[in-house]
């Protein structure tokens, strides 16, 4: 006869009043990553937490980053991104990026999955150095066995606006030699953990669940709000949607899919767009409709000019200005989607801003890109991601899975680039898939 017993011990301790449903949405977090300021050089500082019995650090690396340097560091990673959809010249060859591709191939991928894993091995040393006390064999094996595949890794930007591209940190070493470089063929069928690896002490065998964004469930808190305006703001872990979703939809009217792409979003379930291709339609739309807005989605330009972020829509842009002057209070707590199509200049540390605004209006959280994004492939994506989340699936499983999809099935890396900037369950309280 089997009998029960206890294998470990978890302490929730909060604030909020949870009730058991409640309970039930929230994921077993085993990991934290506190990513600080050091006073002495003001450098970038990270911090592992074993949370599931308390606050106990695993390893506390001291980087020696200061902010210029991580900014550098993090500018290669999504220069190296753009490359990847924009496409580049190497030794006289000119090599096909996704701009104009939903599907690639295994040529393909194996054309640039090795050159991003090199850049984003660059920058996990950078942010993991070797020879630190948190470096240590004891902390590493810790490390180790917390960082398990499907893992919640919740990043609480304590330092204040840190935005990394934790998704293509790459854990394992890289040697690019396109005469020897492959990829790994069991990602396929035995990813994102391998057991009995091969290839795994070979540098020039690039391993996609070596990446960060293909391994772990990754939501990053925008907790700087806590501090910075004027009163903190409750993490929230659902849309109170009612049944049908009412969807605000900003575009700019020259994209050339939107149209369709509406049209499949409104068949996907019970859903009311209202829809916004002008600022004057956008603001009267966020005044009439702030007590019942379930997702604020920007299928739009978005850029930078005069060091000041903009989401642009068919006659004009929204700053920060903007959005202070229109926005008001989302007394209902929607979704941000910031599908930034077609951007140029413009990532998390261009729309940092924007959080700030949204997060203090009201939004339960944010999506947004790491680098420009392509229309074919945005609209792709947002479609996938939209079906998921209307049949009621939490929204960093969903944008995991996703990856993995897109990966697998389209030998397409972009998903990477999609970063969430909330609770990592964040789901809807009412399905709305005509299912």
């Amino acid at each position: 006869n089997l009998k029960p017993f206890q294998s470990a011990r978890l302490t929730f301790t909060t604030t909020e009043r949870f009730s058991a449903e409640t309970l039930t949405l929230v994921p077993e977090r085993l990991l934290s990553i506190d990513v600080e300021r050091d006073p002495r050089d003001q450098s970038v500082d990270l911090r592992f937490l074993d949370r599931t019995n308390g606050e106990d650090e695993i390893a506390f690396y001291d980087t020696t980053l200061e902010p210029q340097a991580l900014g550098e560091a993090v500018a290669a990673v999504r220069e190296r991104l753009k490359a990847t959809v924009t496409g580049e010249e190497r030794k006289g060859r000119q090599i096909v990026g996704y701009k104009w591709k939903k599907k690639g191939s295994d040529a393909m991928l194996l054309d640039w999955l090795p050159y991003l894993a090199n850049v984003g091995r660059s920058l996990y040393r950078a942010l993991l150095p070797d020879g630190q006390r948190g470096a240590r064999d004891d902390a590493s094996e810790k490390l180790k066995a917390a960082l398990r595949p499907g893992t919640t890794i919740q990043i609480n930007p304590i330092a204040g606006r840190v935005t990394i591209p934790w998704a293509l940190l790459y854990e394992r070493p890289v040697f690019i030699n396109p005469a020897k470089n492959r990829i790994c063929a069991k990602y396929e069928t035995e990813g994102p953990e391998c057991h009995q690896c091969e290839s795994q002490k070979d540098p020039s065998v690039i391993c996609p669940s070596a990446f960060w964004g293909y391994r772990y469930a990754i939501e990053q808190l925008p907790c700087w709000v806590s501090t910075e305006l004027p009163k903190p703001l409750s993490l929230l872990r659902r849309v109170s949607n009612g049944n049908p979703l009412l969807l605000n939809l900003n575009v700019w009217r020259d994209f050339e899919f939107w149209q369709p792409h509406l049209k499949k979003l409104e068949a996907m379930g019970m859903i009311n767009t209202v829809l916004a291709e002008d600022l004057n339609t956008v603001a009267n739309t966020w005044v009439s409709h702030s007590e019942e807005l379930d997702i604020l989605y920007f299928y739009t330009h978005g850029g930078m000019e005069q060091r000041e972020p903009y989401l642009e829509v068919s006659d004009g842009r929204i700053t920060s200005n903007t959005l202070e002057s229109t926005l008001g209070t989302l007394k209902h707590n929607p979704l941000v989607f910031l599908n930034g199509c077609a951007t140029g200049d413009y990532g998390p540390q261009s729309f940092v801003s924007l959080i700030d605004d949204f997060r203090s209006a009201g939004a339960c959280g944010v999506i947004g890109t790491e680098c420009a994004i392509p229309e074919l492939f945005a609209e792709e994506y947002a479609t996938k991601l939209f079906t998921r989340v209307f049949s009621g699936e939490r929204l960093g499983q969903a944008m995991l899975e996703l990856r993995r999809e897109f990966l697998v099935t389209n030998k397409n890396p972009l998903a990477l680039v999609y970063s969430l900037y909330a609770s990592n369950e964040i789901c809807l309280e009412n399905a709305v898939n005509k299912s």
